[in-house]
C-alpha cells in the first residue's frame, strides 16, 4: 500500500486539546467499537507482554502514561519504565495522574518522536504501544521499535485495524461518507487527525507482512471483532525480535 501522508501538527495539536478527557474519551469509543471498557484493554495488553522483573521497558504514544502505571500496579518491577509520546499537554497530564503515588515514581516520561527513538540500538527488552500506530508512519515506526529492542526483545502492538468489510467496495464508500460525516460536524483537530489516519489502518494480515519484514518472529495475532461491520476492528500482536 501507499504510504499515507501523516501531519505530526495535526496530531500534536489534536490530542494537546485531548489531553484532559483522554481516558474518558478511550472508554467511551472502546466500548462503543468493541464493547471492551478501557482498563480491560490495558490489562489484556500488559498481560500479553510478560514483562519480567529487571527489564527495560518503553511505552511508545504512551499519551497519560496509562498502560505504565499499569505495568506498576501489576506487580512488575522492571529496570527501567518510560513513556516516550509527541505531545507534551498529553505527558503533563500523564505527570499529573502519576502524582506524588509512590509506586509509580519509576516511570520516566519522555517527549520525542516514535520514529527517531531516543534510545540506543538493542537496549529494551520490551516495547509496547496501544492505540498509537495509525497516527504514525508505520514502516520507520516498526523499524525504530525493531532498532532499540534487543535479540530476543518483545514487541507489543494493540491498536485498530481494517476489517473485510472495510476493504469492500460497498465498505470502502460507506466509510469515507462517514469520515465526512463525522468531519464536518466536529470540526476540530482531533476529527481532522481521526480522518487522515483512516488510509493508515492496516489488516491483520497487512501487519502480519510487515512484521516479519521487519525481523520479528513468533508473531501472535488476534483480532478484535467490531460491534457493528462499518466500525473499526481491532488487533494485538505479540512478536520476538531476531
Amino acid at each position: 500500500m501507499n504510504e499515507p501522508v501523516i501531519h505530526v501538527d495535526t496530531v500534536i495539536q489534536a490530542f494537546s486539546e485531548l489531553a484532559p478527557s483522554y481516558e474518558d474519551s478511550m472508554q467511551r469509543e472502546l466500548r462503543q467499537f468493541w464493547g471492551i471498557p478501557y482498563p480491560t484493554f490495558i490489562k489484556t495488553m500488559v498481560a500479553l507482554a510478560g514483562i519480567q522483573d529487571g527489564e527495560h521497558v518503553l511505552d511508545i504514544a504512551t499519551g497519560t502514561a496509562r498502560i505504565p502505571r499499569h505495568v506498576i500496579e501489576s506487580q512488575a518491577r522492571p529496570g527501567q519504565l518510560i513513556g516516550l509520546d509527541i505531545t507534551f499537554a498529553m505527558l503533563a497530564e500523564g505527570k499529573a495522574r502519576i502524582g506524588k503515588n509512590s509506586r509509580h515514581q519509576a516511570i520516566r516520561l519522555v517527549c520525542g518522536s516514535a520514529l527517531d527513538l531516543p534510545f540506543e540500538s538493542g537496549s529494551l527488552d520490551v516495547v509496547l504501544c496501544g492505540l498509537g500506530t495509525h497516527h504514525i508512519q508505520v514502516p520507520g515506526l516498526l523499524a525504530e521499535m525493531r532498532r532499540v529492542l534487543k535479540p530476543g526483545g518483545r514487541l507489543v502492538l494493540a491498536d485498530v485495524c481494517a476489517n473485510r468489510f472495510w476493504r469492500s467496495q460497498l465498505g470502502n464508500w460507506m466509510v469515507h461518507v462517514l469520515a465526512q460525516i463525522y468531519m464536518g460536524r466536529k470540526q476540530d483537530a482531533r476529527a481532522e487527525a481521526e480522518v487522515e489516519a483512516f488510509a493508515n489502518v492496516r489488516t491483520v494480515q497487512e501487519w502480519l507482512a510487515l512484521l516479519q519484514a521487519n525481523r520479528f518472529a513468533q508473531i501472535e495475532m488476534n483480532e478484535i471483532n467490531p460491534r457493528l461491520p462499518w466500525y473499526p476492528g481491532g488487533f494485538q500482536a505479540k512478536a520476538q525480535a531476531i
